[in-house]
């Protein structure tokens, strides 16, 4: 088994029904401070890659940290380069959600498939990654996609029951 299979090994692959994903998850209203509805989803850009692999780092330290051991956590935070966020996104479609020049989240789509889907550890629970998959299965449900799957940590298998 590969390091990165072991990393998600404690939840199975959740499948949905494109169409049905917005109901399945959290609305996340917000809670007044301007957003979601403020924030703006977008095309990843090249100077992106930085930002997403520090917030991709910092998400691993400070929120999965609690299910994984440390090893483990070490391993992917090392795994997140700056390069390797560049090389998924030559293809994937990469998106990130920004507010006030700050990316609070970010989430890809390949195929029929959802990956890479992290949010800013203070802004969980907001609607942020609720945003991010409803705009992920619109654009699978216009590539013909019925259908859209996504392995998941054990941190986050909650958000997508």
């Amino acid at each position: 088994m590969s390091f990165f299979a072991a990393f998600w090994y404690n939840c199975p692959k959740v499948t949905r029904q494109v169409g049905r994903l917005g109901r399945a998850i959290s609305t996340g209203r917000g809670d007044g401070l301007g957003y979601p509805k403020m924030a703006r989803i977008r095309r990843f850009q090249t100077e992106d890659a930085e930002e997403i692999s520090n917030l991709i780092r910092r998400t691993l330290i400070e929120v999965n940290s609690v299910d994984y051991p440390r090893a483990v956590i070490i391993n992917q935070v090392h795994a997140f380069t700056v390069e390797k966020i560049r090389e998924l996104a030559a293809h994937r479609e990469v998106y990130v959600i920004a507010q006030d020049g700050e990316l609070l989240g970010t989430a890809s789509l390949e195929d029929d498939a959802i990956y890479t889907v992290f949010v800013l550890p203070a802004h969980q629970g907001h609607g942020i990654g609720t945003r991010l998959m409803k705009h992920l299965e619109k654009r699978a449900r216009t590539q013909g996609h019925t259908a859209i799957t996504l392995p998941s940590s054990t941190t986050a298998c909650a958000f997508y029951e």
